[in-house]
């Protein structure tokens, strides 16, 4: 006769078959974040290897210049470039080519995101008049002083944006970057609950703490308007319902990955400024040995650095651009993902679980019990 032990227990069986039906949803996310996070660092290392390449380009054709002009035996730009591209990898080299771009993709990938947003608010700002000024959620207290107007009194500035067709009762270049460099103009922004007012999004003004102050410049109202606020929720949301979380994490790597692309795009923007000082320096020598500046200037390695710098920096230009354009709307946007989610969140459960104080956020274990009964 069978003892208890040996005896099988259909609810044991029953229940371990509940216990992986309701683990599976929590494999499911971890394998997803896996992938996620493998999926940021190779598009890091993508921007790290296209840096290497700009960089490798822009020293050999501004290299090979200077040493043919004041060396001897050195290469010519044209063959040097044939051998690199002719030349077989081995593994080692991949692999070290590799690491060097991952390191660069990560210092890239993890640099502050707010010079890419300062300049991107910078850009948005320019165009505005004193009435879309009211709607933004960067501003000033009130309408901006007249002793800010400095697109009347420098007459450079003044050029420049009427060449860009800016309306003429915009705030212009420099009164976009006095506002822009304002203690509120950090995320998540000092007057983000005017920005949501004037889209009838009043339901997410509530959960702003900082939304109703007035005198935002003074010390004491700046307190709670900080981007660890919007970490907090994202972390308490992460803990309460990971799996209502997936757009927020995926704006976040969008933030991340055009803020690596400025910085990429700005370090080979610099790098070809500075490759012109040898270039400079061997147009010198070849006039002073007798040649035109026209003649320096069509020289064979000259005309290749030039194409090659070219390429570079209208690429880098265009990518600064492109993400200035569009950063600080994407910063905005990750707000009132972060802000509609915790809302959306707190009429379905307790709010104490997402706005309440630290020691208020529920016990994981307590709360996955509390979904299987």
């Amino acid at each position: 006769m069978a003892t208890s032990a040996e005896i099988p227990n259909p609810r044991s069986g029953n229940n371990s078959s509940q216990q992986a039906v309701s683990g599976f949803p929590d494999l499911l996310q971890s394998a997803s974040t896996l992938a996620r996070d493998f999926l940021i660092d190779v598009l890091s290392s993508l921007i790290g290897i296209i840096f290497i390449i700009a960089v490798c380009a822009l020293v050999i054709t501004s290299g090979t210049c200077f040493l043919n002009a004041f060396g001897q035996g050195a290469p010519r730009t044209e063959p040097t470039f044939g051998i690199l591209l002719t030349t077989q990898v081995d593994a080692l080299h991949a692999w070290i080519l590799f690491i060097v771009a991952y390191v660069l993709g990560g210092i890239f990938h993890r640099l502050d995101p707010k010079r890419p947003d300062r300049k991107s608010l910078e850009r948005a700002l320019r165009g505005m008049t004193d009435e879309d000024l009211k709607c933004s959620p960067v501003q000033w207290s009130g309408a901006v002083p007249n002793s800010w107007r400095w697109k009347i009194n420098v007459p450079f500035y003044w050029f420049l944006d009427r060449i860009f067709l800016l309306p003429k009762d915009a705030l212009g270049r420099m009164n976009a970057a006095k506002i822009a460099s304002l203690p509120g103009a950090h995320f998540p922004y000092s007057h983000m609950g005017k920005y949501l007012q004037s889209r009838e999004l009043d339901h997410l003004v509530k959960l702003i703490p900082w939304a109703n102050r007035s005198d935002w410049e003074t010390d004491s109202n700046r307190r709670g308007c900080s981007k660890m606020f919007i970490n907090m929720l994202k972390i308490r949301m992460q803990w309460v319902a990971p799996r209502k979380c997936s757009e927020i994490v995926r704006n976040e790597a969008h933030v991340r990955m055009m803020s690596s692309v400025w910085y990429a795009a700005k370090a080979v923007f610099s790098l070809t400024i500075v490759s012109l000082l040898p270039i400079l320096a061997v147009i010198w020598r070849l006039h002073s040995n007798g040649k035109s500046i026209y003649d320096a200037l069509t020289t064979h390695d000259i005309v290749v650095y030039g194409a090659v710098a070219s390429f570079a920096y209208i690429s880098a230009l265009w990518l600064k651009w492109h993400v200035e354009s569009r950063f600080h709307y994407q910063r905005v946007k990750e707000v009132v993902y972060v802000l509609e989610t915790a809302y959306c969140m707190k009429n379905s459960m307790d709010h104490k679980k997402i706005l309440g104080s630290p020691a208020e956020v529920p016990d994981s274990q307590a709360q996955n019990s509390h979904a299987h009964q």
